[in-house]
């Protein structure tokens, strides 16, 4: 009666842990990766040279400026980056909440994988709060507002945005069973 394919709810489960891990992973590349070019820079910017017989520069500033300074003011895009990839996650777990309403008992299942995503979102909520305690990964984090303020209210915004892709699924649910019932009711 019930066909549910439990392979396919596995696959779903993994996704769900993997955009949850994913978001806390990918902020602290993308800060890492800020606070190494920004690093860079200010250490580039404290060398000053004289470069003699060249026409188009005199000195290692010059130089810097023409060929490296444009490269690392490209470290404010890595703060949007950031945002965009945290976007396509979620709309990832909304996507995964849409394909819910193949079958009205992954409803069920959705329910109880959320509780659990909860339950990890909340540790991993922790380990960031841990995290920051470290004054060189806090100096790190600064840039990136909008993930500092995700990551510190983290299980709640994990579970609203999996709350969301339930009421998806929910109505998805029943958008579903209502297009099975209008087509029936010629036979009752």
């Amino acid at each position: 009666m019930f066909n549910v394919n439990l392979d396919e709810r596995g696959k779903e489960i993994g996704t769900n842990v993997a955009v949850i891990f994913l978001i806390f992973l990918s902020g602290l590349i993308f800060s890492v990766s800020y606070f190494i070019m920004d690093t860079v820079q200010t250490s580039f910017e404290s060398v000053d040279c004289d470069i003699p017989g060249n026409t188009l520069v005199s000195s290692c500033q010059e130089w810097f400026n023409l060929a490296l300074y444009p490269i690392l003011n490209l470290k404010s895009v890595l703060i949007y980056a950031q945002y965009f990839a945290i976007f396509g996650l979620v709309f990832g777990l909304f996507y995964l909440g849409f394909r819910t309403k193949k079958h009205p008992a992954l409803l069920i299942v959705h329910i109880v994988v959320s509780t659990i995503m909860g339950y990890i979102a909340l540790t991993v909520g922790n380990l960031y709060r841990m995290m920051l305690s470290n004054d060189a990964l806090y100096t790190m984090l600064i840039p990136f507002g909008v993930y500092n303020k995700i990551m510190l209210y983290f299980p709640q915004f994990i579970f609203f945005v999996i709350f969301l892709s339930g009421i998806i699924g929910f109505f998805g649910v029943f958008k579903s069973v209502g297009q099975f019932n209008e087509g029936n009711e010629d036979l009752g």
